[in-house]
Formats: C-alpha cells, sequence, structure tokens
C-alpha cells in the first residue's frame, strides 16, 4: 500500500526545506521510505491542510522575511498526484512562527509566534490562497512571562493554535498558561500549568471534552476539561525524572485508545505510549520506545494506522515505527535522510 506524505524542517545546505514523500507497506509488512520531491522554501517547520485537504499551508519561522520583519506563510494548491504548486506568500508580522492551523469552515489560517508571544488570524481567499491579516492577539496584554526555566520564559512564546467549536486554544510556553479565546470576542480564559512546566502542544480527544496537553519541561501530560476548563489530572510521560529531556509533540492513537508523546535530549529520544481508557482517563506508561534518532520532534501515524513517521531534527532522519494498535510500537529498519526534519503530515 503507497501512502504520500509530507515532510517539513529546518535550512542547513540545502535550498529545500519541504519534501514530498512516498511510505509503502507491502503485505509482508516491508517498508520502503523516498522523496519524490522538495520544494525551495525556508524553515517550513509546520504545516496544515485545508479542510478538504485540496491546499497545504506552511509556516516560514523566520525572524525576517524577504527584507520585513517576521517570518512567512506559504499556500500550495495540492494536485491530483499530491504535487505542490504554490499559490502565495504573505508576510506575518510576527517573529519566528512555529505553528499554524486551519479554522472548521476553512475561511482562517490561525499563526503562532513563538519569539513574539503573538496568535494571528489571517484570512482564507477564494481557491485557498492566504487572504489579509485580520487580527493579532497579544499574549503579553493578558499574561506575564513565568521566568521559571532559564533562557526559555523571559517573554511570551506562542507555540500552539487551534480551533475547538466557537473557541480558539492557544498554548504559551513562556507563562505556563494555555489561553482560550473565544472568536466572538472578549478577553482569553486563561488555565494555569504549575511554575516551569512549558505548556507546548494540546490534543483534543475526538467523541470526549477532553483536552491534552503536553508540558516541555516537566515531560507531563495534564488533561483539561474542554466544557468547564478544569485540569483533570497530571501523568508523567518518562520513566524516571531526566532535566536534560524535553517533550515536544503529542497525538492520539487511530482507536482513541493510547496517547503518544515525542521525548527528545538528555538520555531519551524516545516516543512515550500512555493508556487511554474509553472515558477519557489518561492511565500510566505502557512503553518508551527509542525513536531511532536524535531530537525526535512531531510523528504522525499513517492512513492505515499500522505505521507511526518520526522526524528526528538533528539526525536528518525520519524513521519508522510499527504499530500493533494493542499499544505496542516496534523498531523498523527503514529510515529516510531529510534535511532537519520536524513536520511531518499524511
Amino acid at each position: 500500500m503507497m501512502n504520500y506524505f509530507y515532510a517539513g524542517g529546518y535550512y542547513v545546505k540545502q535550498p529545500n526545506c519541504l519534501y514530498r514523500c512516498s511510505l509503502d507497506v507491502t503485505k509482508e509488512n516491508e517498508v520502503a521510505l523516498k522523496i519524490l520531491e522538495g520544494y525551495d522554501i525556508t524553515n517550513a517547520v509546520y504545516m496544515c491542510f485545508s479542510t478538504d485537504k485540496k491546499v497545504l499551508y506552511a509556516v516560514i519561522e523566520t525572524a525576517e522575511y524577504k527584507g520585513q520583519y517576521g517570518g512567512g506563510l506559504a499556500a500550495f494548491a495540492v494536485g491530483s498526484d499530491g504535487k505542490l504548486s504554490i499559490i502565495n506568500e504573505v508576510g506575518t508580522g510576527g517573529n519566528s512562527p512555529c505553528h499554524l492551523s486551519v479554522s472548521d469552515d476553512n475561511t482562517k489560517v490561525y499563526v503562532a509566534h513563538y519569539m513574539e508571544g503573538t496568535t494571528a488570524i489571517f484570512n482564507i481567499e477564494s481557491g485557498g490562497a492566504i487572504g489579509e491579516l485580520i487580527k493579532v492577539i497579544d499574549h503579553s496584554d493578558f499574561s506575564t512571562p513565568s521566568r521559571t526555566f532559564p533562557g526559555r520564559q523571559e517573554g511570551c512564546h506562542a507555540h500552539f493554535v487551534e480551533q475547538k467549536n466557537d473557541s480558539l486554544w492557544m498554548c504559551d510556553l513562556g507563562t505556563d498558561s494555555v489561553f482560550v479565546f473565544n472568536l466572538d470576542g472578549g478577553e482569553p480564559r486563561r488555565i494555569e500549568m504549575q511554575k516551569g512546566y512549558g505548556p507546548r502542544h494540546l490534543t483534543f480527544h475526538p467523541t470526549l471534552p477532553f483536552a491534552y496537553l503536553i508540558n516541555e519541561f516537566s515531560c507531563t501530560v495534564v488533561t483539561i476539561n474542554t466544557e468547564t476548563l478544569e485540569l483533570m489530572g497530571e501523568v508523567d510521560v518518562l520513566k524516571t525524572a531526566d532535566p536534560n529531556c524535553t517533550s515536544a509533540a503529542i497525538a492520539i492513537s487511530p482507536n482513541n485508545d493510547y496517547l503518544l508523546v515525542s521525548n527528545r535530549g538528555g538520555f531519551s529520544n524516545t516516543i512515550s505510549v500512555l493508556d487511554l481508557d474509553d472515558k477519557g482517563n489518561v492511565g500510566k506508561l505502557k512503553q518508551l520506545v527509542e525513536s531511532r534518532g536524535v531530537c525526535p520532534r512531531d510523528f504522525s501515524f499513517s492512513p492505515c494506522g499500522t505505521k507511526v513517521l518520526v522526524a528526528n531534527q538533528d539526525s536528518d532522519l525520519i524513521t519508522v515505527l510499527d504499530w500493533d494498535g494493542a499499544g505496542n510500537l516496534n523498531i523498523m529498519d527503514e529510515k529516510l535522510t531529510v534535511q532537519k526534519p520536524v513536520c511531518v503530515i499524511f
């Protein structure tokens, strides 16, 4: 079975920072990875699709874009064969855009600026083009830096943004906060983590009113009730504490029965697997498996749900783990060399 995916990352030596790739899985469970095409775009470190998957959006994580302050945002049309063709690019006006998502009705793109500590909202025009900047949410207007984790919490640092129903959820690593902004207006509601936790990314349960937040510095998952905004529990994602390890990405397995988290640095370049019961409760750590690379950032389940691709940023590798559906990841031999990969999206 042939699956196609895109990998994005940082610029080092090659002009291409975005790749169209293939994952071939045989009936004998053998896998093959291949780069099909590269695209000349700088630091395409995070990507998302339009709701109909006809357009791919990518951030350009820079401090300067075409001579102007801030980073950029690119839109690509996705062909029937998966090939990308540029629609347009715009400057975001904020330093280091690191995460983005599309609104439920496919009319807006949300962008998180890491160094700027802001969330920007852009219109989407006909054909998927990025339109005008319509709003900037400045996190410093309603929060202050935690200044707890050395060198990383001296200012606001937006790290994630996604719509859930009529609200925009934003993680701010620098203020140890998750902000919930009503799209109809008003001040965001603030969900505070413990000092020095560093909220990074979250994922929403597809059927239950829960969000699962990964904290970068504490290496813990916190469950949040999306209706009441109450904290429902906290679980460690490592077997033993490691002050030099930080967690990065979080995802729910295809059958909604496990949570997976990536961890990098220290003694751990791993993927954690945690139990998730049918009531949405996060259980104990079930497995900790090596990512087979250095600094695993993002990871993604294949469409068939049996493979997990991991972007190992500091070893220039995308690796493959086999997922048996019962909470077990197994290392596979296949690897793909890609320049500083950060994000993988099918």
